[in-house]
Order: structure tokens, then C-alpha cells, then sequence
């Protein structure tokens, strides 16, 4: 279990100063008393479950528990400096605890029942003790020495106050009497007596009243001086069992039995307030210091608290994870299911540690799960009386019931047509291939615990509450041998793979290994210190795991029969265990489920399931992944404060840790790795050059051929003139000639033979002179078509040059960088959460809570606790507006420690938030809230403000894109032609050009649109791009990016952290974030490796970014896809949120287009329509936070 950094609250005793991370397991019986620090920061309770805890009262997170005493706790009090807690108990002890640490300062033993009430001394120098025989007892608290016995009650004690100054103690009890004593005591006085006894006392803090809560439900007030009396209350229908006054004691709070809280006027005498409470009675009240608040407690084991004065209920103080009962793992060990009280069927991913899915459908716990050997089938059982079976992966259950009580025993048959169930009266077989009744198997004398049919599906074995163990024909269900040898309850079987040997768990805290065949016991293994509840055979049959209520995992060598090593999750009671060929996973009564793995016993992942369906899976150095709200459910204890693990999301949050880690695999790059990649760099540089040889070769035949085709095209043309030519001359003369024999028939015949003869010299000169020049013409075309191809050839040998010389750089860089990662990796790779040093505390300083102005000047105190400041951030009704890092954030700190912010106001509510980070930005601190009520009355309409963005062209021609533009500029239309109705103004500016899209342009765009919007308004920002992630940052890629080394990428293109200043100072809050970038694997091989993800996945950026600036961020793909393109002339994921904004996105069809419908819409369509055009799926990251709001006017 090596590096395991998680503590179950309930299981062990924690030193506070220790870091650690953990789930609160609060108190598991009712609580008997609650007490508020002096400062009211903190708040202590007490419970029927043996355990002290301790909370933040502000934020409901257990900060520690204090474990000693053996049985029920009956009151737990603060010292009045706030530095101690006494306690006293069942075990007739008082205890003295260190409040900070948790540690037992001492025991003071003494009295001979029951310990019911304890109450420190205002100087901190004495304890006092009541107990059930009457006794009170008052201890010197540095020594422990009893100082003296006060007169006993006429029975028990059950409360006992000091007053403010220390001169008076007030005891009260079952005889109905309230007795003050002074200092030294003395008796002062009795108060008259109560009916059924007194249950509860309080004094105010000018120590002037007495009040007392009656078992008969009133309550009487009384002058301490005096004895009169000051009010009579009554109201309650059962025992008042608990009161307090606040500090001003003009109001008392009181609970009951009946379950109701009740709030009362002391000068008027009258009720003020009554309240429902919890469920169930009331045990225990208490007002905080300053009376902003009061807690109660009861026989739910919550704690609650109420605002005053009107009660409205404040963070609740519980546990948040339920006990797990069963586990099951599929054959293939891919999936595993957990269930437990909380009656969910949790499926979990186990090679990416994320929860698949949720089953709800059972009314009680749920005692037992299995997969059928396909996977096809789980069957679970219930308190609720029925089994259900799932399909899987989806589909309605499929009920068996009839059971008589609780279901604790499931079982599907290895061919899948069998399901066994074991109840309280017998086991029962169903056929699943048909709607019969079942099969009844009875035999047991008592409940059956465990059932489990042989790898042939021939024998099905049983265990039961009747101490035995029971093989039974799976056909006949005829009972074949009666195993007996346990001294104790049977909780569990479980064959081994070959079926010849059948392990069994029981509460004689051994396992037995019994012989299939001959039926009889082969070893006895001994090692747990209690129950077992469950063994499992490794799938090699080597060795046995087992589990029980000790708290450990025993690993036992099959064939020597002997212990071989144990595994301890420090989580307490542990009830499910399940084997893999890779994992080993045990859960229990912390909630969690601890996954190792089983090559080194090494811990890998534990898995958190919580209310609501939200989840947490967390690696041992403290990575983690979860659902939306999971985070906030798990704990990090820091010195003596405790924090919620959301705290730290921008750093630890990384579902490729987790993935990591339950493979088993190094997460730093190996040597072997980088020189792999280097063999396929030079491969792959080899097959372009081959190809671009063929290319060049096949241009210059098709050219070869062109030439030719030209040239006999010419001659064709050349001849096709010199007939025309000819024809029109001939015709001529023949008209000349006849118009001559017409004139002159006389001339003389020579004459005539002259002018032919003559004519025929000049047609030969003509026709000569034509031939000539159309030779030269052609000889000239030749000339320049050689010079153009030979100028093309040059360009491209040149262009392959380059490219070559510029992939030999990259491929170089690449190089250089896989060794620095090799060298740097490890160490960066070590980190844990629980090194992280504390975030600063922050708080607002004299904030205002309403103005009449549009803006307000704000004051943020902010202290280092010993972690340094880094980035501070602001926001407005859940959106960034102001994002400093950490060196602006400094330049503006005064050396007061407060820096002053001017903050733009909405009218009417404004929710204001401050975080500020440690100097590492790996954790931020608890907020500072606020709210201001701005300008009322109805101001101008919002007004909407996007910045569009595509980028085709890249100074790298090979990360040329082809449908950004086009995507772009339907973006773009549609914000102009579907958003008039909505806004004020439309305003979108559009950078499309190379010169337009420049890191530099992008970044001066956006800085001007922080002085161009307003807080009510709507900002859009929309990239069509290349989007990567190297060396664990986002990079948004940029027209002027040419290489994609680390170096070069930081230097030119626009890093996570910069976009999320850019984009969270933007004061707006309502932002739309869309980015339609296609991934590395677009790009071709030579990009892919210059694109590597390097520690950090896309979508992982891309919900960091959302949550740190508060938006509704949509993103094309995740990390291992490419966004397709070419859909419609589009990118697929512009065009689904074209036709999503267009109408198609309008779930309840008002005519509005809302955000949330967006996201949801993109989220079902994507995947879909990529499936069907491209023949797979492409899913879209959709991270919607901050607020909700319309974004297009669509008509229906």
C-alpha cells in the first residue's frame, strides 16, 4: 500500500497536523451533544457511536474525530479559550482532549456508572462530571485529581452548566431538582422542583437566568439570584432534552422529542418560532458565540444548522458516503459494481476508474451483487425482499420477488440460465429463460449469507447464519453434503477456478478450504482479528484473498496453506473484496472502495460514490477525477484546517493520472519510448519522401502527355486554316476570272498565262511566310512551357528542401524535448496533494451591501499562510470578471496586504466571489462571498458581443485547414440574423485572414472587448483552429504558428493561461465559449508526433478552462479523436450548433435557445450523426457552468 494518503475518519485516530485526504464518515448513531468553539468557528459533537467529531461550522466539512472511549458518548464541551474538550461517556470516563490535534491529553476515572454530562470551568482550570448514580465531580483539569464530590441527586445527573464568570455551577437531573452551587461547592440554592425530572439546563451568559428543559416537555426560566421565577413555557409534546439561550439571553432555543425546535421570546413569554427539525427526536442545541446561528442534533446522526432569526437551515454536518455491502467484478475485469446502504448499484469503469453508471431501483440496502460470466446480467439483492436482475449496459431491471425478508445471497449460474437467491428462510432458483416460480432449496436453520455455483455450474454452495456450509445439485437442487467446522456464522463461499476446492468466510474469524470432492476440510487459515465476510481466489487459483471487520485484506499461498502478505487500507470494517487478474478492490464501512493492484500490492485508485450520482475516483498521490460536484464531497486536511478537494482541481484533476494508475503503467516517458518514437519519425520521414518522389514522377508523365496533346491539337488547327485559306483564294480568282473573260475575251492568251503564273508565285510566298510564322510560334510556346516546368520543378525540390530541413528541426526539438520530459517528468510526476502548501485566506474588508451606482470600489484582504499569493480572481453571479496573475496581482497589492478592485454592477442581486491561489497555483483558497444589491428599476436590454474567429492558413502550410473559415462565418451569421430580438445591439467582430488571426491580433481583440461590454451582457467567443495540449498546457494554435515544439508553441501560440486572463476578464456574466478545433490526429503522421499529449488531455483543458472562468464552454472533440470535417462543407461540430441554435436546440420549444438545451443537444447530436455519416462516433466536450441564459430567438 505504498504512498497511501487517505484516513477514514471513523476507522482511525488522526493527528491533525498531518496532511491527508479523506471522506467525512460523521457520526453513525444519534448525537447526544453539540458545542459551538469560542469563536465559533468550529463546533464539537458527541454521539451514541463512541466518536467525538469536529467540524468547520462554516463550510460543514469534518475537520477530525476523537476516538477513545469504549461505548456512547454523552456530552463533549469546549474549553473556554477554545483549546480543550472534555468528554465523559458509557465507559464511566471523563476524557480531556488537545482541540487542535485530537490528541488525549487525559483520563480521569472515578465515577461508578455512566458519565452523562461534563462542562469546563470558565478559567480552564476545572472539569465537572455528573454521572447516572447521582454523583458530580469536580477535577483539577492540569492534574486530573478529583478536588471534591458535590451532595448527590436523588438519581441521575443528566446536566450540568458553569456560568460566564466561574462563581456558579447548575446541576440538574432525574429527581427534578436544579441545585446551584458556588465556586467551592457550596450549595447556593434548589429551584423548584419539575415534573418527570430535569432533562436539560442552560444559563445565560450575564449568568442572571436558569433555564431548565423538563422531561414532561416545558421549560422554566428562573433569576439565578433569586429563585423566582421568570417564565413557564410549554409547547412541547415529548422531553425537552435540550435548551440554550443566545447571547444577548433574550431568546432560548429548545428541542424535543417530538422533533421540533421552538423559539422563545424570555421578556414577552411567548413562542416566537417553531421549526420541524430533522426526523426523529431531538437531542441536543447550542447557539454559536455571536447567536448568527444555533445547531441541533438528534437520532439522525446529522447535524444541522439554523440561521437566526428565522431559522432557515445552514450546512448540514453528516456523512456523505454509505457503508458498501457488496462488490462484484465482471469475468473480464473491466467493470466492477459496489452497493451498500445508500440502495444504489454504482458500475465502474476499472480501466479508467470513472463511474459508468448508476442503478437505482431498490427501497433497501442493497446485501449482494453478481455478474453473470458474459456480462451480460447483473443481479443484485436487497433488504427491500427482492433481487433484480440489470441487462447490461442498459436496460429495465427485471424483478424477482416472493422473499419472505431480506435478500443477502445472489448467484448466476456460469452458462448465464441460473440465478440462486438466498433469504432468510431458503435458497431459491430462478430460470431465467422463462417467467416460472422458483426452485426451493431449504436445509439452512437460519438466513443464507453466501452463495456461489462452480466453475462447471454443476454445484451450488451455500453459507448461512446456522454456522454451516451446504453443497447442493444445480439441477436438481437436491442438497449433496452438509460442511460443518465453523464455530460461528458463515458470511461467505467461494469456489476455486478449477472447482476443486470451496473457501468460506465466517465470524470465527478464519477461512476454511474444503475439498469439493471428498467433502471434507482441507485447511484452517487463521490470521484475522474478527469476522470475515469475504474470500475470493485469484484467477490462477494460487492464491486466496480474504476480508473482514479487522480492517484488513490477508493474502493466503493456496497450496503451502499459509499467510503470505495482508493488505491495510485504513478504512475501517471492510464487508466486499473482489479479485481480478490485475486488481484487487475491497470496500466497507468508510464508503469507499480501495482498488490495488495486485502486481506489488501497490494502492492504485479509491473509489468514491455519492447522493446525486456524483462520484470521485483519487490515485494515492491525490489525483483525481469525478463528476461535476464530486469534488467537493472529499476532504484535505492541512495542519489544523481542512479544505475541499475542488480546492485543488486546476492541478490535481487529471482523469490520465487515473487511467495511469489502474494500469499499472509509469506515467514519466521512458527512454525506450523516446527512441521508439524516434525509429517512427525517420520512418515516417522516409515514406514522404518516397511519396513524394511517386507524385513528382506522375506530374511529369501527365505533363509529357499534355505537351503532346497540345502539339497535335496545333497541327490539326494549322492545317484545318491553310485549307480554308486556300479555298477562299481559289474562289476569288475563279470570280476575278469570269468577270475578266467577261471584259476582255480578247486579250491575248499569253497575257492570261503571265497573270495565272504571277497569282501562283504570290499564294506560295503567302502560304511560305504563314508556315513560318506559325513555326516560330510554336517553337516559342515549347520554350516558355520547358522554362515554366523547369522553374516548377526548382520550386518544388526547394519546397522539399525546407520541409525537410524543417521536419528534421522539429523531429529534432521533439527529441530534445522527450529527453527533458525523461529528465524532468519524474520529478514533476511526484508531486502529492498533501505537499501542496496552503492557499492565502481571503475576505472582503467594510464591503457594502447595496449602492445606487453601476459599479463598486471592493477591498480584498488577502494573508498568506505560508504558501505565497498567486493569481486572484473575482466573480460576479458565477462568472470571472477579474483574473489576475499572480505578478499583476502583486504589483497592485498594497503592503497592507488588501488590494482594491472597482467592479461593475447588474442591477438588482450581485453574487460576488474571491478565490486567490498559493504561489504554484496548485491550490485555491476558500471563498470570500458577498452580496450587493445594485441599481433597482429596469435598465437597457443586454446587449450581445462576440468575437469570431477562423483560421485556414498557418505559416506551417501542413496545419492548413480547410472548413474553418466557411464555419466561422456561419457562426458568425447566425449571431447576427437569430439574436436581434434579444439584445440592445449585435456586435460581432469576425477575424478570418492570416494577418487577422495572429496570436497578437487574437489577443488585442479580446483585450478590447474588456472595455466594450458590459456585466448584463451577453460575450460569445467562437475559434475554428488547432487546439493541442503539450508539456500538460492547453495551446490554442494561432495563424502565425510554424513549429509546434514546446518552446516555439509558447512563444507564439496563446497557452491556457493566458486565454483564461483573456477570457475571465472579460466582465461579463454570461459567456458562451465555443472552440471548433481539430485535433492532432487531422494532421497526418509528421504532426502527430509534433502534436503529442503530453500529460494532459484535451478535454481535461478544456473543463479546467470552464471552471475557472465560470462559462458554458462547448469543444469539438476530446483528445483522442479528430473533429471531423467535410460534413455539409463544414466542420460536424459547427454545423450541429448551427442547426442547435437555429431551433433544432428549443427542448421546451418557447422560442429560445438556452445554453443548458445547447449543450445538451450538442452532446446527443455529435456522437450520433458522426456515427451514422463517418461510421464512428465523435464526442464533443461540453462543460456548462456559471449561469444559464438564451442565446438565439428561433420561430416554431
Amino acid at each position: 500500500m505504498a504512498g497511501a494518503i487517505f484516513v477514514a475518519m471513523s476507522a482511525v485516530h488522526a493527528q491533525a497536523g498531518n496532511a491527508d485526504v479523506f471522506v467525512q464518515l460523521g457520526h453513525r448513531a444519534a448525537v447526544s451533544s453539540v458545542s459551538y468553539s469560542p469563536d465559533g468557528r468550529r463546533l464539537a459533537s458527541a454521539g451514541l457511536d463512541g466518536s467525538i467529531k469536529l467540524w468547520d461550522a462554516t463550510s460543514g466539512r469534518e475537520i477530525i474525530g476523537l476516538s477513545g472511549h469504549q461505548g456512547a458518548v454523552a456530552q463533549a464541551a469546549y474549553s473556554h479559550d477554545g483549546k480543550r474538550i472534555v468528554s465523559g461517556g458509557r465507559d464511566r470516563s471523563v476524557r480531556i482532549w488537545d482541540a487542535a490535534s485530537g490528541a488525549q491529553i487525559m483520563q480521569l476515572a472515578g465515577h461508578e456508572n455512566i458519565v452523562l454530562a461534563v462542562a469546563y470551568a470558565p478559567d480552564g482550570k476545572r472539569v465537572a462530571s455528573a454521572s447516572f448514580d447521582g454523583a458530580v465531580k469536580v477535577w483539577d483539569a492540569a492534574s486530573g485529581r478529583e478536588v471534591y464530590s458535590l451532595g448527590r441527586h436523588d438519581g441521575a445527573v443528566r446536566a450540568l452548566r458553569y456560568s460566564a464568570d466561574g462563581r456558579m455551577l447548575a446541576s440538574g437531573g432525574d429527581d427534578g431538582v436544579v441545585r446551584l452551587w458556588d465556586g467551592g461547592g457550596s450549595a447556593l440554592r434548589e429551584l423548584p422542583q419539575l415534573r418527570g425530572g430535569v432533562a436539560a439546563l442552560a444559563l445565560s451568559a450575564d449568568g442572571r437566568l436558569v433555564a431548565a428543559g423538563a422531561r414532561d416537555g416545558s421549560i422554566r426560566v428562573w433569576d439565578a439570584a433569586s429563585g423566582a421565577e421568570r417564565g413557564a413555557f410549554e409547547g412541547h409534546q415529548g422531553a425537552t432534552l435540550g435548551v440554550d439561550f443566545n447571547a444577548s439571553g433574550s431568546t432560548l432555543v429548545s428541542v424535543s422529542q417530538d422533533g421540533l425546535i421552538r423559539l422563545w421570546d424570555i421578556a414577552a413569554g411567548r413562542e416566537i418560532a417553531k421549526l420541524p427539525g430533522q426526523g426523529g427526536e431531538l437531542n441536543a442545541v447550542a447557539w454559536s458565540p455571536r447567536a448568527e446561528r444555533f445547531a441541533t442534533g438528534g437520532f439522525d446522526p446529522a447535524i444541522r444548522q439554523w440561521k437566526a432569526p428565522g431559522g432557515e437551515a445552514d450546512p448540514v454536518l453528516s456523512r456523505r458516503v454509505a457503508e458498501v455491502r457488496a462488490a462484484a467484478l465482471s469475468a473480464d475485469g473491466r467493470q466492477m459494481a459496489v452497493a451498500g446502504l445508500d440502495r444504489t448499484v454504482r458500475l465502474w469503469d476499472m480501466e479508467t476508474g470513472r463511474q459508468r453508471r448508476a442503478l437505482e431501483g431498490h427501497k433497501g440496502a442493497v446485501e449482494a451483487l453478481d455478474f453473470s460470466a458474459d456480462g451480460r446480467w447483473l443481479i443484485a439483492g436487497s433488504q427491500d425482499r427482492s433481487a433484480r436482475l440489470w441487462p447490461l449496459p442498459t436496460g429495465a431491471a427485471r424483478v424477482l420477488a416472493g422473499h419472505p425478508g431480506p435478500v443477502y445471497a445472489v448467484a448466476v449460474s456460469p452458462d448465464g440460465r441460473l440465478a440462486a437467491t438466498g433469504s432468510v428462510d431458503a435458497i431459491r432458483l430462478w430460470d431465467l429463460t422463462q417467467e416460472t416460480p422458483p426452485r426451493l432449496l431449504a436445509g439452512h436453520k437460519s438466513s443464507i449469507r453466501g452463495l456461489a455455483f462452480s466453475p462447471d455450474g454443476k454445484l451450488l454452495a451455500s453459507a448461512s447464519y446456522d454456522d454451516t456450509v451446504r453443497l447442493w445439485d444445480a439441477a436438481t437442487g437436491q442438497e449433496l453434503a452438509l460442511l460443518k467446522g465453523h464455530a460461528n456464522r458463515v458470511n461467505s463461499v467461494r469456489f476455486s477456478p478449477d472447482g476443486r476446492l470451496l473457501a468460506s468466510a465466517a465470524d470465527d474469524a478464519t477461512v476454511r478450504l474444503w475439498d469439493t470432492a471428498t467433502r471434507q476440510p482441507v485447511a484452517v487459515l487463521s490470521g484475522h482479528a474478527s469476522s470475515v465476510r469475504a474470500a475470493r481466489f485469484s484467477p490462477d487459483g494460487q492464491t486466496l484473498f480474504s476480508a473482514g471487520l479487522d480492517g484488513g485484506v490477508r493474502l493466503w499461498d493456496v497450496a503451502q496453506k499459509r499467510e503470505r502478505a495482508a493488505l491495510d487500507p485504513g478504512a475501517g470494517p471492510l464487508f466486499a473484496l473482489v479479485v481480478s487478474e490485475r486488481h484487487v478492490a475491497a470496500a466497507g464501512d468508510a464508503g469507499m472502495t480501495t482498488v490495488w493492484l495486485r502486481q506489488g500490492r501497490q494502492e492504485a485508485v479509491r473509489l468514491f460514490g455519492f447522493g446525486g450520482g456524483d462520484w470521485v475516483s483519487i490515485t494515492a498521490e491525490g489525483f483525481f477525477e469525478g463528476s461535476a460536484d464530486g469534488f467537493q464531497y472529499l476532504n484535505v486536511r492541512m495542519g489544523g484546517e481542512v479544505h475541499g478537494l475542488d480546492q485543488f482541481a486546476e492541478s490535481f484533476f487529471s482523469p490520465e493520472r487515473v487511467r495511469t494508475a489502474l494500469a499499472g503503467a509509469p506515467a514519466p516517458v521512458a527512454a525506450a519510448d523516446a527512441r521508439r518514437e524516434q525509429e517512427r519519425l525517420a520512418q515516417a520521414e522516409r515514406e514522404r519522401l518516397a511519396q513524394l518522389e511517386r507524385q513528382r514522377a506522375d506530374a511529369e508523365r501527365h505533363e509529357q502527355e499534355r505537351l503532346a496533346q497540345i502539339e497535335r491539337e496545333k497541327q490539326a488547327q494549322a492545317e484545318r486554316e491553310r485549307r480554308r485559306i486556300e479555298q477562299e483564294r481559289l474562289a476569288r480568282l475563279e470570280r476575278e476570272r469570269a468577270e475578266a473573260s467577261r471584259r476582255a475575251q480578247e486579250q491575248l492568251a499569253q497575257a492570261e498565262r503571265e497573270r495565272l503564273a504571277q497569282a501562283e508565285r504570290e499564294r506560295r510566298r503567302v502560304e511560305q511566310e504563314r508556315l513560318a510564322q506559325l513555326e516560330r510560334e510554336r517553337a516559342e510556346a515549347e520554350r516558355r512551357e520547358k522554362e515554366l516546368l523547369a522553374q516548377a520543378e526548382r520550386e518544388r525540390v526547394a519546397q522539399a528542401e525546407r520541409e525537410r530541413q524543417a521536419q528534421a528541426e522539429r523531429q529534432r526539438l521533439e527529441q530534445e524535448r522527450l529527453a527533458q520530459a525523461s529528465r524532468e517528468r519524474p520529478a514533476r510526476d511526484q508531486r502529492r496533494i498533501t505537499e501542496v502548501k496552503p492557499a492565502p485566506q481571503v475576505a472582503f474588508v467594510d464591503a457594502p451591501t447595496k449602492v445606487t451606482t453601476d459599479s463598486v470600489d471592493l477591498r480584498l484582504a488577502i494573508a498568506d499562510q505560508g504558501g505565497g499569493i498567486g493569481d486572484v480572481r473575482l466573480y460576479l453571479n458565477g462568472s470571472a470578471v477579474v483574473m489576475s496573475g499572480a505578478r499583476s496581482a502583486a504589483a497592485q497589492r498594497p503592503q497592507d496586504g488588501v488590494l482594491g478592485y472597482r467592479l461593475r454592477l447588474v442591477r438588482g442581486k450581485n453574487s460576488i466571489r474571491a478565490v486567490a491561489f498559493n504561489a504554484e497555483n496548485s491550490m485555491q483558497s476558500k471563498e470570500a462571498a458577498l452580496e450587493i444589491e445594485g441599481r433597482s428599476g429596469a435598465g437597457r436590454r443586454p446587449s450581445l458581443r462576440a468575437l469570431v474567429v477562423g483560421i485556414e492558413e498557418f505559416r506551417n502550410p501542413a496545419l492548413r485547414l480547410r472548413y474553418t473559415v466557411a464555419d466561422a462565418k456561419l457562426f458568425a451569421d447566425i449571431l447576427e440574423n437569430n439574436t436581434a430580438q434579444l439584445f440592445e445591439s449585435v456586435k460581432v467582430k469576425r477575424l478570418l485572414k492570416p494577418e487577422e488571426t495572429t496570436r497578437e491580433a487574437i489577443v488585442a481583440a479580446l483585450r478590447a472587448m474588456q472595455n466594450d461590454i458590459d456585466p448584463e451582457d451577453l460575450f460569445v467567443f467562437y475559434v475554428a483552429s488547432h487546439g493541442t495540449v503539450d508539456d500538460n498546457e492547453y495551446f490554442l494554435v494561432t495563424s502565425n504558428v510554424g513549429s509546434t515544439s514546446t518552446a516555439r508553441l509558447r512563444a507564439d501560440a496563446i497557452d491556457q493561461t493566458m486565454l483564461k486572463e483573456l477570457l475571465g476578464n472579460v466582465p461579463a456574466t454570461k459567456k458562451l465559449i465555443v472552440m471548433d478545433t481539430c485535433n492532432a490526429g487531422k494532421l497526418g503522421e509528421t504532426m502527430q508526433v509534433a502534436f503529442l499529449k503530453r500529460g494532459l488531455s484535451e478535454d481535461r483543458a478544456i473543463k479546467i478552462l470552464s471552471r475557472a472562468v465560470g462559462v458554458t464552454t462547448l469543444y469539438a472533440s476530446t483528445d483522442a479523436q479528430e473533429a471531423l470535417e467535410g460534413y455539409r462543407n463544414h466542420g460536424l461540430f459547427t454545423y450541429v450548433i448551427a442547426q442547435g441554435l437555429t431551433g433544432k436546440a428549443d427542448m421546451d420549444k418557447d422560442g429560445f435557445v438556452k445554453t443548458i438545451e445547447l449543450a445538451d443537444y450538442v452532446d446527443n447530436e455529435v456522437p450520433e450523426v458522426a456515427e451514422k455519416v463517418f461510421g464512428h462516433k465523435q464526442y464533443p466536450v461540453v462543460a456548462p457552468t456559471g449561469m444559464g441564459f438564451p442565446v438565439t430567438y428561433v420561430k416554431h
